[in-house]
């Protein structure tokens, strides 16, 4: 019984140490519903609320479905590449790289860990933490972009712009 009862409680160590281990892994994994229009979209980016509270801890999410043709990236109004993106190369994958501009206390992750989407897909970014200093932020989310013509691959920094105010 004694031996059984050891037993056990090793277990249920070993259980907990690998619950724990699995929630610290997660602990940047959120919710990611891309909304509707978004979704159905041609190409999109919407961000969920553009203004967040001073001294409060906030969360907003930016939303977006990746565009699958290089007619779709100059068709937009709000991402820029460097170079020329013909109409037909097709884009095989979009890096976020980095999001400069954000207030002061605020930190942003991906949807997915890598920060990598393929052409079409949809994925958001999560923004959260706690801002003090009221104003409106220009934030500028800096991507790599892989395209692929006459199956010749090449790479373009790309940009979109957005802004938050703090109230």
């Amino acid at each position: 019984m004694n031996e059984a009862k050891v037993n056990m409680t090793k277990c249920l160590k070993v259980i907990a140490i690998i619950l724990l281990t699995k929630n610290a892994a997660n602990a940047q994994d959120f919710s990611c519903a891309v909304p509707n229009n978004v979704k159905n979209g041609k190409v999109a980016v919407a961000l969920a609320d553009d203004t967040l509270k001073s001294g409060l801890f906030n969360t907003t999410h930016v939303f977006f479905k990746m565009p699958n043709e290089g007619r779709e990236i100059r068709q937009m109004n709000w991402i820029y590449c460097n170079g020329f993106v013909p109409d037909a190369s097709k884009v095989i994958s979009i890096k976020i790289q980095s999001i400069t501009g954000l207030p002061q206390g605020i930190t942003w992750y991906c949807s997915q860990e890598s920060c990598l989407y393929q052409g079409g897909e949809t994925g958001c970014v999560n923004m959260q933490g706690t801002p003090f200093k009221k104003g409106t932020y220009p934030i500028e989310i800096h991507l790599e972009g892989i395209g692929r013509m006459w199956g010749i691959e090449k790479s373009y920094a790309c940009l979109i712009k957005t802004k938050i105010t703090v109230e």
